[in-house]
């Protein structure tokens, strides 16, 4: 049956990354300053983390009373540690917490300067939540909560307050009063991703220092100017993502210190405004993917000044002569315009302004002449991916000499003579991809000495011939990659060895083997992406000369072996990061990477690694990540990792160890304390291997998940014991938990023994625990637990014992507890355990009793628990409830009643909880009567899989905040459903009962509406969906029992350019190519395919180039849980891949884990489910021909030596 709405992330539309620098650079900027002045003062405190006085899963970056920073980041918990407040801090970060709750007085005694509480699950903030910072606090970062209004009491007295973010939470309104008492301090304010429909400027009068106001994705259809002769001081205003018709000109020029307005997203179709009478200077104005068909003359005439301009991502089909007449532009971006034709006079009017023109991603064929003859100005020309026949004598002809970046790559470029190019002076970046097979000493003869980046990408380059750069001795960057070169010969980079910082080969290399003279020349080089090539092997010098190198990216190849000492000290001393992964490497000898001093992040997954030796990794003082997860390893040597002192993470999970030794690690994590991956091998048993201990490594965290162990020996953990705070074992085969095992980890805090076949635990078995907070026993077969199990607990706060055989709970079982979070769901449980619970009445927040036999539910029961926010007490045998069986939890925001044979609700059952229910399930209880109850602070309902015939005609009085609402699966039979106008989620059916149901008009003034779920009652989705949904709908859930297929132009009217597509609980067994190819206006696409009958699902790209006009992209793929049919059809995944790894997921993007985790638990039906990963990499040779040419945009190509620190970072704290 289906549960309770589920709240989802909403995927943010992928960055553009073709589209202008200059907007890019100045939303990064915009970004960069909202964080607020304390991110390098965070940054220099985070470096050496260790655990809180207060609670030893969070992570602080001094000891002592005075903490300095506070992390306490996926760590549950049901209220903020009350210790905190017995701290001096100077920031707090609480990030997915599962929090729905702060209490008063929790930070007055700390004196904090920041406090960033976000992605949990607050409704609202308590008046006296932040009492006793008044005069310290001055960032406050409260986003991705579900605060439903400015917390204004909370806020009023917060004197230095610079910087309020209330993002992504479900606020409708302001006014002028939310924000009573910090109209003196604020600087930086955000309320993007909410619910507002109408703002009115009126609310931000008497701001006087506010600067940056971020208002993105909203729902704002009308802004209301200010009354009278007043103005806002605002530099910066976003808008963008939201439902604006017009540019706001009216309020726009009442913001008098304007500087950049961000309004792309919306749906605007002019420029201009014919009853606004004057005209308003801004420096930046982004108005990308709007709904603009035209320019057509004066289409400026509102603007005196626009340095930067964006357009990019608008269907214009004409550019009117005199559209910029007047217009004093320097920037203009028109990239991915759908542009045909231009006319001669196009751009008049910007001749003496205009100094970056960008047109590309376009459909243009050719330019006409005296286009730009008189733009003496014009520094940068961008043109790439069009269909260009270029003529550089005339198309140059009148800005040559001050011409600086000319962009001319592109697959469908016409041929372009380089030598037509070679006055330009003062040329510093140029691209091209009109070359023939080869290139020359005299190529670019004549360009000189300025230039500095080159890209000759999507070229058709076979031989870079010796000499080849004599003529740009300057050159720092230089991108070769989408060629197919074969030969490079010895002197071909000679003449740029010591300017050259960062090269590009990716996918440019046609042979096996690259010879070592060439590359030898480049002594000052930095970074060096050889990633999807063919490359077999490299010699054993190929990087002696690199003395400077920090980044090298070798991935997607096929190389077999590493050469010893190809990296160390006296060859490579400054190398930082290096990517291995997804070649056919067998081995790791020792030596192999010894001696490298600054050596950070090291990546060797998906290869085909059996074995490393003794010493592989060795002497290497600043590592700080390995990855070896998804090889073949059976064996590892004894001190294969030997002096290692601030390793922090290394992962051996998904390979074939058979045991794990602690041999293997010698003097490693000394300095940090490690985070030691092991899961999904092939362990059966833990013993201990070993009489006499030398060795000494520090594991902090041990993840053993997803092996067979079913015996763990006395003294496993001995050499770990002191400093193992985390330790993970579900998906074992263990039978007991006993007291020898885990009664003396002194210093444990985390314990998930889960999905085992676990029968008894020893009474004693956490005896000397003194530490632990989380235990999850859940998926066991425990039927009957002591009373006295966690006597000695007394940390515990989190415990679920869900999915077993339990009957009972002992009264006294959490007598010596403080328990927050306690799950007994799926149990045979037939009463609330009052006795049991009573013990932790005043701690305990979170109840999860679903799927248990209670039948019967008394106000006598829960009468104590007056601090519970989440119970959940779904799927049981309760058949009534009295009208005070919830009166005394006037707190529960969360209350599942679903699956319930209760027939009907009483009436005033929930009028205690008006002010604080906030969520609520009523799915399949029986019969729904809409109109019988008032919730006006309800965000989110369920009432699917019930009898609902019609909704009220006062339902959005009575339900007047609702976000989230599924009333899928109910036998409606009228078409009455109203006008949703704040709705963020939907779930309905197709309801054929209803005549004449047109979904799309049904949501036509639904201007929020961002995830739909449809549940189709037919064997096919063809027309249902017939018709423009909402633009901002980008995530559409497809299920239904009868459903089959999914007709090819079921989604052919789509609006969004990013689209996230979930199937679930249907019968569809594929998906096909004409269904990717007619998705209306999708250009980014994710697949979220988890948990169907699917056997097989065509390409969805339909182009090998991310971002090309009117193509679609795959950005995400989940296919898990699925009858795969692995064969060539879908061995499109594997060069989907690589073309991802290159182009989207550079660097490791925040859904590598998560895409990669996915891809390794899906599995082949026809290869007797072996894992889906493993017969791509092993049983499946469907050629490289798929993945041959991917596109290397523009500006990616300066941006390789990131040395993935940002990674690093994300993997210190637990």
């Amino acid at each position: 049956m289906q549960t309770m709405l589920p709240r989802r992330g909403y995927y943010k539309e992928l960055a553009d990354n073709r589209h202008s620098i200059m907007v890019t650079v100045s939303i990064l900027i915009a970004c960069a300053c909202f964080v607020g002045a304390t991110t390098g003062i965070l940054e220099d405190e985070a470096k050496n983390l260790q655990p809180c006085p207060f609670n030893l899963l969070c992570r602080c970056s001094r000891g002592g009373p005075e903490v300095g920073l506070i992390y306490c980041e996926d760590i549950p918990l049901a209220s903020v540690p009350v210790g905190i407040n017995n701290t001096k801090a100077f920031a707090l970060n609480l990030r997915r917490n599962g929090l729905r709750r702060v209490e008063e007085n929790g930070f007055h005694r700390t004196g904090l300067w920041r406090i960033d509480i976000r992605n949990n699950h607050l409704y609202t903030v308590p008046e006296m939540a932040f009492a006793g910072l008044e005069r310290s606090l001055g960032e406050l970062y409260l986003p991705s909560n579900h605060l439903q209004r400015v917390p204004q009491k909370a806020l009023h007295n917060l004197e230095k307050l610079k910087v309020l973010d209330l993002g992504s939470n479900m606020i409708v309104e302001i006014s002028r009063e939310d924000f009573s008492g910090v109209e003196d301090s604020l600087q930086h304010l955000s309320l993007a991703d909410n619910y507002l429909i109408t703002l009115q400027l009126e609310s931000f009068v008497g701001f006087q220092r506010l600067e940056r106001l971020d208002l993105r994705g909203n729902s704002i259809l009308n802004i209301l100017p200010l009354s009278g002769s007043g103005s806002l001081k605002l530099s910066h205003l976003s808008l963008a993502d939201n439902a604006l018709e017009h540019i706001p000109f009216t309020s726009l020029a009442q913001m008098r210190s304007l500087n950049t307005v961000n309004l792309a997203n919306n749906r605007i179709s002019t420029t201009f405004d014919v009853f606004f009478q004057g005209r308003i200077s801004i420096d930046t104005l982004v108005l990308d993917n709007n709904m603009i068909g035209n320019l057509p003359p004066f289409a400026f005439q509102n603007f005196n000044l626009i340095n930067k301009t964006s357009l990019n991502g608008n269907a214009i089909r004409e550019i009117a002569e005199d559209a910029f007449k007047d217009a004093k532009i320097r920037e203009l971006s028109l990239s991915e315009c759908s542009v045909t034709v231009l006319e001669s006079k196009s751009f008049r009017g910007l001749e003496s302004s205009l100094q970056r023109l960008d047109l590309s991603y376009n459909n243009l064929s050719t330019l006409p002449e005296n286009l730009l003859d008189k733009f003496d100005f014009l520094k940068a020309l961008i043109l790439n991916d069009n269909s260009l026949a270029f003529k550089a004598d005339a198309d140059l002809s009148g800005f040559r000499y001050a011409l600086q970046t000319i962009n001319l790559v592109g697959e469908k470029m016409g041929q372009i003579p380089v030598k037509q190019m070679n006055d330009i002076r003062n040329l510093r970046s140029l691209g091209l991809s009109s070359l023939d097979e080869k290139i020359s000493t005299n190529d670019f003869e004549g360009y000189g000495a300025a230039l500095e980046h080159l890209s000759l990408s999507k070229n058709r380059l076979k031989t870079i011939s010796s000499n080849s750069f004599r003529h740009v001795p300057g050159l720092k960057s230089l991108d070769l990659s989408d060629n197919r070169i074969s030969q490079i010969e010895a002197d071909a980079f000679a003449d740029v060895g010591s300017s050259l910082i960062h090269l590009s080969m990716a996918n440019g290399i046609g042979v096996g083997s690259l010879p070592s003279e060439p590359f030898k020349k480049l002594v000052s080089l930095q970074s060096i992406d050889l990633s999807n090539n063919r490359i077999t092997s490299l010699p054993d010098d190929f990087f002696h000369l690199m003395k400077e190198i920090r980044s090298i990216n070798l991935q997607d190849n096929a190389i077999e072996k590493i050469p010893l000492q190809m990296l160390n000290n006296d060859h490579t001393p400054n190398l930082v990061n290096v990517s291995l992964s997804f070649n056919f490497i067998n081995a790791i000898e020792a030596q192999t990477f010894s001696d490298l001093p600054h050596l950070k992040i090291l990546n060797l997954e998906e290869n085909k690694i059996t074995r490393i030796a003794k010493g592989a990794f060795q002497n290497i003082e600043n590592l700080e990540y390995i990855s070896l997860d998804g090889n073949m390893i059976s064996t590892i040597e004894s001190e294969a990792f030997h002096n290692l002192p601030k390793l922090e993470t290394l992962n051996l999970g998904h390979n074939s160890l058979e045991k794990l030794s602690f041999d293997w690690l010698d003097q490693v994590g000394t300095l940090s304390a490690i985070k030691l991956d092991v899961s999904h091998n092939l362990i059966q048993q833990l013993s201990s291997n070993r009489t006499g201990w030398s060795s000494y490594s520090s594991i902090r965290s041990l993840d053993l998940g997803y092996n067979n162990i079913s015996f763990i020996s006395r003294n496993y953990f001995e050499p770990i014991r002191s400093s193992l705070t985390h330790l993970v074992l579900h998906h074992n085969q263990l039978r007991n938990i006993s007291r020898d095992v885990y009664s003396d980890m002194q210093h444990l805090l985390w314990l998930d023994i889960s999905n085992n076949n676990i029968q008894l635990v020893d009474s004693d078995a956490f005896a000397n625990a003194k530490s632990l907070q989380v235990l999850l026993l859940d998926h066991n077969d425990i039927s009957e637990i002591y009373q006295d199990m966690l006597s000695r607990s007394s940390t515990l706060r989190v415990i679920n014992i869900s999915h077993n055989r339990l009957r009972f709970l002992p009264d006294t079982l959490f007598k010596d507890t403080q328990l927050e979070i306690l799950d007994v769901s799926h149990n045979q449980i037939s009463k609330i355990p009052d006795g049991c619970l009573s013990r932790i009445a005043t701690t305990l927040r979170h109840l999860d009793a679903s799927h248990n036999e209670i039948t019967s539910i008394t106000p006598d029961q829960l009468k104590k628990l007056t601090d519970l926010v989440y119970l959940d007490l779904s799927n049981n045998a309760i058949s009534t409830l009295t009208e005070k069986t919830f009166s005394s939890l006037n707190r529960l925001a969360y209350l599942d009643l679903s699956s319930n044979p209760m027939q009907t609700v009483a009436d005033h059952i929930f009028d205690n909880l008006l002010q604080s229910l906030v969520h609520l399930n009523l799915a399949d209880i029986g019969s729904v009567d809409l109109g019988d109850f008032h919730l006006p602070e309800l965000l989110s309902l369920n009432v699917s899989y019930n009898t609902v015939e019609n909704l009220p005609s006062d339902f959005f009085t009575r339900y007047a905040n609702l976000k989230e609402f599924d009333i899928s699966y109910c036998q409606l039979t009228e078409g009455s459903l109203f006008q949703m106008t704040n709705l963020r989620h939907l779930a309905i059916g197709t309801y054929e009962k209803v005549k004449g149901l047109d979904i799309p008009k049904l949501l036509d003034f639904n201007h929020a509406i961002k995830h739909l779920e449809i549940d189709v009652e037919t064997a096919t989705l063809d027309s249902q969906l017939k018709g423009k949904l909402p633009f901002k709908i980008g995530n559409i859930t497809i299920s239904g029992k009868k459903l089959k297929s999914i007709a090819s132009n079921a989604f052919k009217d789509f609006q969004g350019k990013a689209l996230t597509l979930t199937l679930q609980d249907n019968g569809v067994t594929e998906l096909t190519k004409a269904l990717f190819q007619n998705l209306g206006n999708v250009r980014w696409l994710q697949l979220e395919l988890r948990h169907n009958k699917l056997s097989t699902v065509a390409e969805p790209s339909t182009t090998i180039h991310p971002g090309t006009s009117g193509s679609v992209f795959l950005t995400q793929l989940q296919l898990a849980d699925n009858p795969w049919n692995c064969d060539c059809s879908i061995g499109w995944v594997e060069f989907w891949m690589r073309r991802w790894r290159q182009q989207i997921c550079k660097d490791r993007c925040s859904n590598y884990q998560s895409v990669m985790r996915d891809l390794r638990a899906a599995s082949c039906r026809n290869k007797a489910n072996k894992p889906f990963m493993s017969v791509l990499k092993t049983e499946l040779e469907c050629g490289w021909s798929s993945s041959n040419v991917v596109v290397s945009t523009w500006y990616q190509w300066t941006l390789i030596v990131g040395f993935g620190m940002a990674f690093v970072q994300q993997l210190k704290s637990f």
